[in-house]
């Protein structure tokens, strides 16, 4: 069901993002202080397994909607 290419973009994907979410948050809530790589680090780690595990789940659903879209952009042409 899972193939190498999915999982390995998921990884990927679930690193960006979560990096960025991660630090973006953590930036605005506290600004950039002696805490800042700790805190980031502390909310990372619980981060980037769910990130990566809702890119496995919500794919599917994604393409579909994504496909969807497309064809009813299409379909209005």
């Amino acid at each position: 069901m899972f193939t190498k290419p999915i999982i390995i973009f998921a990884l990927f994907m679930g690193l960006f993002a979560s990096i960025t979410l991660t630090g973006t948050i953590t930036l605005t809530k506290q600004g950039f202080g002696d805490q800042f790589f700790e805190q980031w680090l502390h909310l990372w780690i619980i981060a980037y397994p769910v990130a990566v595990a809702c890119i496995i789940v919500y794919r599917p659903f994604a393409n579909f909607l994504t496909q969807r879209c497309l064809e009813l952009l299409e379909s209005r042409q």
